[in-house]
This record gives C-alpha cells, sequence and structure tokens, in this order.
C-alpha cells in the first residue's frame, strides 16, 4: 500500500456519493480556479447537498488545518458527459450535442468526440492552454488505479513551475 492509498480509497468513497466528479481537460493554473475549492472542495459541497447536512462544509471552511490537493486522473473518453465535448452547432464535425445523442450511431460520436480532443489539444500548442472542464458520468467509478498523481499545491506548484504572481497561496 502506497502513502497515498488511504487518501484515495476515501476519495473514491466520496465520489461514489457525490455521483459525478468535475474536472479540467486543461487549465493555466487549477489554483485559480474561481469555484472556491480551495477554501471548500466541491465534493464537500455535493456531499452535503446531497446528505441535507451543511455542516459538512462549514466544518470544513472553519478548519485552519485544512489541504489543498490536486487529483490527476485518467479515463476513457466514453466516461464523460457528452457536454464535456460539447459542439455549438448539431452539424459540427468536431464535438457533439445532445441533439446529435439521439441520432448518430455511436462510431460517428466517437469519432466527433476524438475530432474535437485533437483540435483542442492543437489549438493549446498553437495559443496556449486555456480552461477546458471535464465532466465524469454520475454513474462513472473513478477507481484506484486511474488515479495518477495526489499533488500538495506546493508539489504542484514546482512541477508546473507557477509563478509567485499566478499563485493563489
Amino acid at each position: 500500500m502506497t502513502a497515498q492509498q488511504p487518501l484515495r480509497e476515501g476519495l473514491l468513497t466520496s465520489v461514489e456519493l457525490c455521483g459525478g466528479v468535475n474536472g479540467f481537460i486543461s487549465h493555466t493554473n487549477v489554483l485559480k480556479y474561481e469555484g472556491y475549492t480551495r477554501d471548500r472542495p466541491e465534493i464537500l459541497f455535493n456531499l452535503a447537498q446531497f446528505l441535507k447536512d451543511e455542516k459538512i462544509e462549514q466544518d470544513w471552511i472553519k478548519d485552519k488545518n485544512i489541504k489543498h490537493y490536486i487529483i490527476k486522473y485518467k479515463l476513457p473518453l466514453n466516461y464523460y458527459r457528452y457536454f464535456t465535448f460539447e459542439a455549438k452547432y448539431d452539424d459540427s464535425d468536431y464535438g457533439i450535442t445532445k441533439y446529435n445523442l439521439e441520432y448518430l450511431p455511436k462510431k460517428e460520436i466517437e469519432v466527433r468526440v476524438k475530432k474535437w480532443v485533437i483540435q483542442k489539444a492543437i489549438y493549446i500548442l498553437r495559443y496556449g492552454v486555456y480552461e477546458l472542464y471535464s465532466y465524469v458520468h454520475p454513474k462513472v467509478k473513478i477507481e484506484t488505479k486511474d488515479i495518477m498523481e495526489i499533488m500538495t499545491e506546493l508539489e504542484y506548484i514546482t512541477k508546473y513551475n507557477i509563478k509567485s504572481k499566478d499563485k493563489t497561496l
């Protein structure tokens, strides 16, 4: 068992109760995300709503010894909700719409999603990183083997060479 194993196991239990995980496909600095995840991880917000107990959130916010973790995971593309790869128009070759899900064959949806991913990757290589969100299907369980890394804020800052003006610490 690794040092991160208990944290991973606790995370998985929480994720199952919340019904989904939102994350980033890309972001210039996840510490600057304005969803207040540093003060209160969204998973606690989801748990508080699910269990109808605001105390879950409030206890976290009041605790001054809290630690913020960045969790990297990998999943197959079909584990994400369609709007992760959303296109603006139904006839777009890149990405999909809710309407596309009703009539396009599964293979065509897969092709459009892959084209969307390639298009975004090329854009990022050419123009730089920007915010792209991901939304895991609520019924998908993120397995321990799918968690690639768990980092503290300091580890994240060091690994991705975040400059002091970009930090939120």
